[in-house]
């Protein structure tokens, strides 16, 4: 059960305080806005991560500034796009503009072995999926608002690596290769 935010420290509530501004904010009350998935992710963060760790700061504060890109990205490319239409953007990074692809790199997580790092990263992996699938265009934004994903996740890997660090858990020792190798960290 995670600690209610009013339990954890004040710099991770004054983070967390940006997805309750970012909710009153009209660009976000959309149906198209994805506002809402990368709160449920900061939900699913704070769950795991027990410590407060300065590095959980930061990572709330990079999801909430990848959730205003995301939100902002999908307002401005649907609407000047789509005119009504109802289109559904590709979700194969390789099909998708090679500055998209490369940002989507970051988000890989199939090397990483089973367990709470792979499954944190693989999380931060599917937003990125819904987020293609929500912007039909490659816009210059889309690459932003993806590379804004891409630091909260790393925040929050190091956040929970700390965390496991911290609480007696065995560090992360083994990850596998693209080609399904172990490496030996």
């Amino acid at each position: 059960m995670p600690r209610p935010i009013l339990e954890r420290h004040p710099s991770i509530q004054d983070a967390w305080r940006g997805f309750l501004r970012g909710r009153m904010t009209a660009g976000f009350q959309t149906s198209r806005s994805p506002f809402s998935r990368y709160r449920q992710l900061g939900e699913v963060l704070l769950g795991q991560v027990h410590s407060d760790d300065p590095e959980l700061t930061i990572a709330i504060r990079d999801l909430v500034r990848a959730a205003e890109s995301a939100s902002r990205v999908v307002e401005l490319t649907w609407d000047a796009w789509s005119a009504g239409q109802d289109a559904v953007g590709e979700t194969d990074p390789a099909k998708r503009h090679q500055s998209i692809a490369a940002a989507m790199r970051g988000l890989w997580f199939e090397h990483l072995a089973a367990g709470e790092l792979r499954d944190l990263s693989s999380r931060f992996h599917g937003v990125a999926i819904e987020l293609l699938a929500a912007v039909p265009v490659d816009d210059p934004d889309l690459t932003i608002a993806i590379r804004d994903l891409v630091r909260a996740k790393d925040s929050a890997v190091r956040a929970k690596v700390f965390d496991m660090i911290g609480s007696g858990q065995p560090k992360p020792v083994n990850v596998t290769n693209p080609d399904g190798s172990l490496k030996s960290g």
